[in-house]
């Protein structure tokens, strides 16, 4: 059996983050994923929101507690971290899945008629 997994949301503080030049992001993008790799399973980076003054990331983790580490390891601050019990999305509703199963179903009939084409 796997490792249990919670998601989490880390604030950071980090004035004027917005303006960072892009290569600046890119070395701790590149920092964040080397150090993930070295504390996987325990953790996953899911995606970071960027805002003119703080930094929100969401994590697959363990535990609070390792996401703190990576944090720490990252030399990233750690305003908050706030495990999420449960996602809410436009998609869950009964209407929204249903039109979804259709776009789907439409994009299969179409890509299924376009291979037969390529075929002949």
């Amino acid at each position: 059996m796997g490792i249990k997994m919670k998601k989490f949301i880390v604030e950071r503080d980090m004035p004027n983050v917005a303006l960072m030049p892009q290569e600046d992001v890119e070395k701790i993008t590149t920092n964040i994923i080397k150090i993930v790799e070295k504390l996987e399973p325990e953790i996953e980076w899911v995606n970071s929101y960027i805002t003119q003054n703080k930094v929100f990331s969401v994590y697959l983790a363990s535990s609070e507690e390792i996401v703190r580490i990576h944090s720490q390891i990252c030399d990233l601050p750690v305003t908050g971290i706030t495990e999420i019990i449960k996602d809410v999305d436009p998609v869950i509703t009964d209407d929204n899945y249903l039109n979804i199963l259709y776009v789907i179903c439409m994009f299969y009939q179409k890509c299924n008629s376009f291979i037969q084409l390529m075929i002949v």
